[in-house]
């Protein structure tokens, strides 16, 4: 210690003191500890943080988006190719299909889909519908799905042929298999046009999210639309938008930067390129894909990222075109090896977000 850091907590501790002496009956958390100085600039000195976020809706920002960049590619998959206008018009039949079974402010649509150009798609219809979205993953446990449908009531799910046996047998939502037969055709009979959702606010749900439930039952978290919007304002400073930059959909929809993940890169012009699930789960797959399909952003937990550096060092690929990494979930810890995977690249740069999923989304370091 310092001789003024000493003296200020001797000048803090005669304080509390001397509050006590003066009403022996004071709570202990009323007692004083900082001077009127102090105070100030802990509240409006270091807390004064506020950015004022105009209120723009989701479905409006990915309009201004399609507008702007109508031919460039929003969506790879694998074989599949969409750009921001043929995104935007699956994205909006889908839509139709959906409000039809009562999608809308409010009302929540369960999303339980494999990796495929459908996740963003389908994340994309509901978003535009003004409901929130139900993130479930099909390789849950079956109780845990079982709670999650009863307790969020959604009005429908949105699933795949070879996971819609995994949704319980007791759940009244209509089922939308987005590969079943002759589902293309009920696409092409609502018909195209933009869908138009008047009203829309920022206190309305976007998305409801389960806790673990590691300390007890899991609690669905209900986070509203303007929080959405303001973190994605935020992260347009950190990573600039940028045609040809291109976002790896790794994170599970069921974790809340997957919203940060796949919003941010829609809303930015930006290209999602989702993998397999399987090539999303081998570090040494993953990494052959990232230099396959030239991926600029990746947002993943420390392990994950650790491996990465590790696959990538013992094949020899530097991954030139990976310019920035998102680690989220866990604690942040720098060893050799990842130092090592981002001095190889100039400029590479690694960002530690935190966010508890029940009150926030995200700080950051960078």
């Amino acid at each position: 210690f310092d001789r003024g850091s000493v003296e200020r907590l001797v000048e803090r501790f005669v304080r509390v003191l001397t509050g006590v002496v003066a009403s022996p009956d004071v709570r202990v958390g009323s007692v004083e500890v900082l001077s009127a100085d102090e105070f100030g600039q802990l509240v409006w000195g270091f807390n004064d943080t506020a950015v004022e976020v105009p209120w723009v809706s989701l479905p409006e920002l990915f309009a201004r988006r399609v507008a702007e960049f109508p031919d460039v590619l929003a969506v790879v998959f694998e074989d599949v190719r969409l750009t921001y206008a043929e995104l935007d018009e699956v994205s909006d039949r889908l839509a139709c299909v959906l409000r039809g079974l009562g999608a809308g402010p409010e009302s929540t649509v369960a999303l339980m889909l494999p990796r495929s150009q459908w996740l963003p798609v389908a994340l994309l219809a509901v978003v535009k519908t003004g409901a929130a979205y139900l993130p479930v993953d099909p390789e849950y446990p079956v109780d845990r799905i079982a709670f999650m449908f009863a307790d969020a009531d959604p009005v429908c799910v949105v699933t795949s042929s070879g996971v819609v046996g995994g949704v319980p047998s007791g759940v009244r939502a209509e089922r939308v298999v987005v590969d079943g037969p002759g589902f293309a055709d009920v696409l092409e009979g609502v018909g195209g046009g933009s869908v138009d959702v008047v009203g829309l606010r920022p206190e309305h749900p976007v998305y409801v999210i389960y806790t673990s439930g590691s300390t007890g039952r899991p609690k669905g978290v209900v986070f509203p639309a303007g929080a959405l919007v303001n973190l994605l304002v935020w992260h347009a400073g950190v990573m600039p938008a940028g045609v040809g930059v291109r976002t790896g959909q790794f994170a599970a929809l069921s974790f809340d930067a997957a919203a940060q993940e796949m919003f941010s890169a829609l809303w930015q012009g930006k290209t999602l390129v989702v993998p397999r699930d399987e090539v999303r789960r081998d570090p040494v797959e993953l990494v052959r894909w990232f230099e396959a399909y030239r991926v600029s952003e990746l947002f993943a937990p420390m392990p994950m990222v650790e491996a990465v550096a590790e696959a990538a060092a013992e094949q020899g690929f530097a991954l030139p075109g990976l310019c920035d990494v998102a680690q989220a979930g866990e604690a942040l810890a720098v060893h050799e090896r990842v130092r090592e995977f981002f001095a190889a690249v100039p400029g590479r740069r690694l960002h530690n977000y935190y966010g508890p999923t029940e009150s926030h989304v995200v700080t950051a370091l960078t």
